[in-house]
């Protein structure tokens, strides 16, 4: 049985995003796709001159999923993200876990020939601090065993056993991810500061502090908005009902994030001038209920924006705390800083 020591897991509001090997120039090797899943009724051949969509059927509960980097491509207008405290018991839940083990199994594939059975020695996943205290154990249960995933050679199935699960708060992974990265300053003085990290993700807004290495968890926590709030307001703002296309959606948040000057919808260009205050009024917001959990700011050393709205959150917050804005950095690598953070924690827990 081939064994894979370490891969790390995150299953978003948005994204699910996995970390799986670390590669020979010592970077760590990442993958994404949409949390979304289709429902699985007929078999799609790939016509002479198209490529074939990147992802798998899964089957969860006797019911048959796609899921994977290309899924917006197989998923009707109406099937959108559910963005609720039990996300983690849903079907949908499982079915973006199976796709994640089918891309670790991709990434190993020149390992994998010939061989129908993996153990994993750790995983490594993260929940949101909203629901880490009623959820953790449900994700290790969930996770751990056995489970049968498509082939990444096309045919047939392999076998993946989990031999250990480890569940950790989300921004967590962005804290320890940024830590590693450090050259200006020694690895055991970074962890020493007080830190807050404020993660923006797809559903849900996450900070996290921590002082000398110890979780302040009463003064943690998380609030029930996130990037898809500003997508589907804007959205809204530009034309009513095109938030229920997953494509549409995709081409609005990618402006949102990345602070671009115009967007082109229906042959349209649309300033984004004209909107990003509609998604700033909800940053603000979402900052606003963070101060009044962390109450006091003033003994922080660092903050530290992440996620997939990190960049727009770090803008928003430049100008609500300018006072701050001294000790506020911008995670370098916010997308995939979480997980790739969680695979460095598997890798000490492996040592």
């Amino acid at each position: 049985m081939f064994q894979i020591p370490v891969v790390a897991l995150d299953i978003g509001y948005f994204s699910v995003k996995g970390a799986s090997r670390r590669e020979k120039n010592d970077t760590i090797k990442a993958f994404q796709f949409p949390s979304q899943c289709s429902h699985v009724t007929a078999v799609h051949k790939t016509s002479i001159g198209m490529a074939a969509l990147s992802g798998a059927n899964v089957t969860v509960n006797g019911a048959e999923y796609f899921v994977g980097q290309d899924v917006v491509l197989q998923t009707s207008a109406r099937q959108t993200r559910a963005i609720t405290e039990n996300y983690a018991d849903s079907p949908e839940y499982k079915a973006l876990f199976l796709g994640g083990l089918y891309y670790f199994l991709r990434d190993y594939a020149n390992e994998l020939r010939g061989k129908t059975e993996v153990e994993i020695r750790r995983l490594v996943a993260g929940l949101p601090m909203n629901t880490l205290a009623t959820h953790e154990a449900k994700v290790r249960e969930l996770f751990e065993g056995t489970h049968v995933v498509p082939s990444p050679f096309g045919e047939g199935n392999f076998k993946v056993h989990i031999k250990s699960v480890n569940v950790i708060p989300q921004p967590q992974g962005a804290m320890v991810s940024t830590g590693a990265r450090q050259k200006t300053m020694n690895l055991d003085r970074f962890f020493d500061q007080n830190m807050l990290v404020l993660d923006m993700g797809g559903g849900t807004f996450d900070w996290f502090l921590v002082n000398k290495r110890k979780i302040l968890h009463n003064r943690s926590g998380a609030y029930q908005k996130g990037v898809l709030t500003c997508v589907n307001m804007v959205c809204d703002r530009i034309k009513a009902g095109i938030k229920d296309d997953p494509l549409v959606v995709e081409r609005v948040d990618e402006a949102i994030r990345e602070g671009y000057e115009e967007i082109t919808l229906g042959g349209k260009k649309y300033r984004m001038d004209d909107y990003l205050p509609i998604a700033d009024a909800v940053l603000t917001e979402c900052l606003n209920s963070m101060r009044n959990a962390v109450l006091s700011l003033e003994s922080i050393d660092l903050i530290i924006f992440t996620g997939g709205g990190g960049k727009r959150l770090h803008h928003v917050a430049q100008k609500l705390m300018p006072d701050l804005a001294g000790i506020m950095t911008l995670d370098t690598d916010p997308v995939f800083s979480n997980v790739r953070g969680f695979y460095v924690l598997g890798e000490a827990s492996n040592g």
